[in-house]
């Protein structure tokens, strides 16, 4: 029989030493590493640092874990007060949910899987995805700029991926997922069913999107279907930078350092070190709790700082310059200071030239048009 799918190498571990290991190799780690016969919790360990809240779309407090429904596995929560908050939505589907996963379950078992590790190995590629940096912020700005089609995103990786470089987002609109019989050729039934349960449910605040996971091992794919509840984290940062982008209002630059000093006492460094480059570059102070002056060169800098955060890339146009007129309106990506003039940026055109420009001769296009930073 065949070997279940394998689990994926982790992307970050590959960005950081460059080893070229696969899915494969990785199968064989996990194949000789103990199991936990409590199939449940060793599934919420495996995944609890890496998936978020069903209902308020929050990571786990640290040294806690996901709690997943006891009937379907399907959903996770990191309070009891948000399974609560959540149930109104979740009971709609909560059934099929479970019908879907013990559908899933015989499959694996039919290809000669371990019952025992089956939550393990979902989880595994669930934990994959959201290791690859910058994908997950990628999906949700992606979903919020297609939000009111109510989009179901397919994002496909092949087993022999080593990094992530290769994985496919697909996003289906209601009127392909709900109408369109071609979405059989890619889902079961089920899948329909549960979307429109979902998305139709007696619920005052209906999920933002749908999201699936697959690997494509040896020809199957092996899926494992999420519900986001709501837009978070980087869909606000997202709007913050468009603000950035489109003026120079006191409110909006105040609003980014706000949101960057969120991130505790590394977002405060981060806002004193762009005060003080500030301070370096144009020769003015700015008091400890005040905001420099909004400028265009201020505010790309503090929304490349968001952004690059979030490993997503700061798409700019070329703008303002004189001795080299000729690269205005080119367009390309932000690739962080130039290391031998404090107040540059180095910039890779769209023909992969280099070039090194102030952070006034360049502006953010492409807004809402969001991709993670490939590695």
């Amino acid at each position: 029989s065949r070997a279940p799918p394998p689990i994926l190498a982790n992307p970050r571990r590959m960005a950081s030493n460059n080893k070229r290991q696969n899915i494969r190799d990785a199968l064989a780690e996990a194949n000789t590493r103990p199991r936990d016969n409590r199939v449940t919790d060793a599934a919420d360990q495996a995944i609890a640092r890496y998936v978020v809240c069903s209902k308020c779309g929050c990571y786990p407090v640290t040294g806690s874990k996901l709690r997943h429904c006891g009937r379907c596995q399907s959903q996770g929560y990191c309070s009891k007060e948000c399974a609560k908050a959540d149930w109104a939505v979740h009971k709609l589907i909560c059934e099929s949910a479970r019908l879907s996963r013990e559908e899933n379950l015989a499959m694996h078992e039919a290809q000669g899987g371990r019952k025992k590790d089956f939550d393990t190995r979902s989880m595994d590629i669930t934990t994959w995805f959201s290791e690859v940096p910058g994908l997950r912020n990628e999906i949700e700005l992606l979903a919020w700029k297609l939000r009111r089609q109510t989009p179901f995103v397919d994002v496909v990786a092949s087993s022999t991926d080593v990094d992530g470089r290769g994985i496919r987002i697909k996003v289906m609109p209601r009127s392909f997922w709900d109408a369109d019989p071609r979405f059989f050729d890619i889902f079961p039934d089920i899948t329909r069913e549960t979307l429109r349960q979902y998305f139709d449910g007696s619920s005052k605040h209906p999920p933002d999107y749908a999201l699936a996971l697959t690997v494509e091992h040896q020809g199957d794919p092996i899926r494992t279907v999420q519900i986001t509840s709501t837009f978070s984290h980087p869909t606000r940062c997202a709007q913050i930078v468009e603000a950035l982008a489109t003026g120079t209002r006191a409110e909006d630059l105040a609003e980014a350092f706000a949101f960057i000093e969120i991130g505790g006492s590394l977002g405060k460094e981060t806002v004193q070190a762009i005060k003080k480059r500030h301070a370096l570059v144009d020769g003015s102070a700015t008091p400890q709790d005040s905001v420099p002056v909004s400028t265009r060169a201020i505010n790309n800098e503090v929304a490349y700082t968001m952004l690059h955060g979030m490993d997503i890339e700061f798409n700019v146009r070329l703008t303002g310059l004189v001795s080299a007129a000729h690269l205005n309106g080119k367009e390309g990506v932000i690739r962080g200071q130039d290391p031998t003039c404090s107040d540059r940026w180095r910039v890779r055109l769209v023909d992969g030239t280099i070039v090194s420009v102030r952070a006034g001769n360049f502006v953010h296009n492409r807004c809402g048009d969001y991709k993670r930073i490939l590695l």
